[in-house]
């Protein structure tokens, strides 16, 4: 078992979403907090398997205006992560794939799913976020090394929230969330010693 950080975070969203129109916009958020890892395949492997419960707090920063913090609430996350590091023996290739399952309090889904008295209208009635279940994912991706320093990369996830505290809120447009992507991976240096691609997130 190992003690780590965790960090994650969400892009500023604009009031121009038309679900949004009219509100404040949210601000970007920078999530941290401890995680442990427990190994089910051992520590040395070229393929291995962990489960990584993480809780973060969620600060809100008032970019571009200025740069005031405000505490938006804790999350809990709970994921299962396989990674090979030589798909089918061969070192040229490495493929990993996660499934996680989040939980939030209320202060956290309140700030992007709830509704103040004063932001409702038709079509968008005020409404206070509950804490509970905030959804789950299920992503994939795939490595090919071309050379030492040069690879690429393609990757995929799904995000559902059917189910989750806030699925009733009016801000909410869809239960799924697709995401796909490549990626061309260039080392500019390398130390001398690697870091173990367990540690590579």
């Amino acid at each position: 078992m190992e003690s780590t950080l965790s960090f994650g975070g969400n892009i500023p969203v604009d009031a121009d979403n038309t679900a949004r129109e009219g509100m404040d916009d949210l601000d970007p958020i920078i999530e941290v907090g401890p995680a442990l890892k427990w190994y089910f395949l051992g520590r040395f492997t070229d393929q291995y398997l962990y489960l990584r419960p993480a809780l973060r707090a969620a600060i809100s920063i008032g970019l571009p205006d200025d740069v005031r913090t405000h505490f938006r609430g804790w999350r809990l996350s709970l994921n299962l992560t396989y990674w090979n590091d030589a798909l089918f023996g061969n070192e040229q290739w490495a493929m990993g794939a996660n499934t996680g399952v989040n939980f939030s309090d209320a202060e956290y889904h309140d700030y992007f799913y709830g509704v103040d008295d004063d932001e409702a209208r038709p079509g968008r009635p005020a409404y206070e976020a509950d804490a509970g279940y905030a959804g789950l994912g299920l992503s994939s991706s795939i490595l090919y090394r071309i050379t030492q320093r040069l690879s690429l990369s393609a990757y995929g996830r799904w995000g559902n929230i059917a189910g989750a505290a806030f699925d009733d809120s009016p801000l909410v447009e869809t239960e799924n969330n697709y995401t796909v992507g490549a990626a061309v991976i260039w080392t500019i240096f390398e130390s001398d010693e690697r870091v173990d691609a367990r540690y590579r997130e």
